[in-house]
């Protein structure tokens, strides 16, 4: 492959990243090296270096990356929304929903993350840990402590995107999903009815995408 001129500093590093982010749905991680990125990205070998040490370092940008473009589109369904429990659904809805559309980065998510036992807790629960907090001092959950309340909902959400990515089709997204989502919220101290309420509505919207409209239509034509 030639080798590509960069014009800034920045746009070498962008295409180290973007280079991961391709090699990485492909391949095994352990079978990745410098040398297969690089080549990838067409730039020099003397260029990885100028921005990374190791190959870990790109793993975790690439990590990053994903992580902020899912984090961005939980903030945008949680905009507004101020029950602890519904934001729990929500975000779980939008994780599961990242396996429909991005598979490819799901799986690059779950390939990093079993190399790095803390990623669970130390990335992804700045946004639970949160709502967690607020849902265990609103009493709205009555889990004794916010950390045990966060590391159970990422837990569950890993383990529900673990068994989509093998079966990818809505409708096994949609069951699986508001199967765990409940059992996560009445986990979490939600009384059965509305737990199975909550759920349905995240998982109609989020992953289905229906609006309250369309819901509504379906529940009357029942």
């Amino acid at each position: 492959m030639k080798k590509r001129t960069f014009s800034k500093r920045g746009e070498t590093r962008s295409a180290l990243v973007a280079a991961g982010h391709r090699i990485f749905s492909k391949f095994p991680v352990d079978a990745v090296s410098i040398d297969d990125i690089v080549l990838e990205a067409g730039v020099s070998k003397g260029s990885f270096y100028n921005h990374f040490q190791e190959k870990s370092d790109v793993l975790h940008a690439v990590r990053d990356e994903i992580r902020e473009k899912i984090m961005a589109r939980v903030n945008e369904v949680n905009d507004c929304v101020e029950d602890p429990a519904v934001r729990v659904a929500r975000a779980l809805s939008v994780y599961f929903r990242f396996v429909i559309d991005e598979p490819q980065y799901v799986s690059i998510v779950l390939q990093l993350d079993a190399h790095n036992s803390n990623s669970i807790t130390t990335h992804v629960n700045r946004g639970t840990f949160a709502d967690a907090r607020a849902g265990v001092s609103q009493g709205r959950f009555t889990i004794p402590s916010a950390q045990s309340a966060a590391a159970f909902i990422v837990g569950a959400g890993y383990a529900g995107m673990v068994n989509m990515i093998n079966d990818q089709n809505v409708s096994s997204v949609t069951s699986l999903g508001r199967h765990l989502i409940m059992m996560v919220l009445r986990g979490l101290g939600i009384e059965t009815e509305e737990a199975s309420s909550i759920s349905a509505v995240a998982i109609e919207q989020i992953v289905r995408g229906k609006s309250n409209r369309e819901q509504n239509n379906t529940a009357d034509s029942r």
